[in-house]
């Protein structure tokens, strides 16, 4: 049965090939973004977030990118989730991700948690450590887009250690390997 999958990045062409995998498989996609698109992706939708502005924010930007969100992700009723780091990356995002992520999991939707084979130095300990209490709470999946041969991502973050059921590795096969753990939530 095909789900309603949203995908929330700042910048889309980091997901194309797996928002186009998930798409060609029947699946309806939509990628909601701050960046600029590089160009389509076959069969996914792109939706644009209000960016960042270039001086420091006043609130009227996070209150139209909350706006934004919380309208698409209400038309939408998405079945999966997938935000890129947060809550261990992307922290500036919290007024807008936190909440997203709460209304989808209430909805009954599932969760899923992108972070890359390393993150940036330095780690404080203790937001890391609330990143995965938070993830605990309400992640279905974290996955980590690497190989779990290579050195792992819990020993740069200790702290991942706590989500040891919910972590994954996509492994070398990249999309087929999110795919593969993706499976369980779609």
């Amino acid at each position: 049965m095909p789900s309603r999958i949203l995908i929330h990045v700042e910048h889309p062409a980091g997901c194309g090939p797996l928002a186009e995998h998930l798409a060609a498989a029947g699946h309806e996609v939509t990628v909601a973004h701050g960046g600029r698109p590089d160009g389509g992706l076959a069969g996914v939708k792109l939706v644009p977030l209000p960016n960042a502005p270039a001086a420091p924010s006043d609130g009227d930007w996070e209150a139209l990118r909350w706006t934004a969100t919380h309208r698409l992700a209400a038309e939408l009723r998405p079945d999966l989730l997938i935000v890129e780091l947060f809550p261990f990356g992307r922290r500036d995002l919290a007024f807008e991700l936190t909440p997203l992520i709460q209304i989808v999991a209430a909805r009954g939707g599932h969760i899923a948690v992108t972070l890359p084979a390393t993150l940036a130095p330095p780690r404080d300990p203790a937001l890391d450590r609330d990143a995965a209490a938070f993830a605990r709470d309400w992640a279905d999946l974290i996955l980590v887009e690497g190989d779990p041969a290579a050195p792992p991502l819990e020993a740069q973050v200790p702290a991942l250690a706590d989500l040891a059921g919910r972590l994954r590795y996509a492994g070398a096969d990249g999309v087929a390997g999110t795919v593969a753990a993706l499976q369980p939530l779609l």
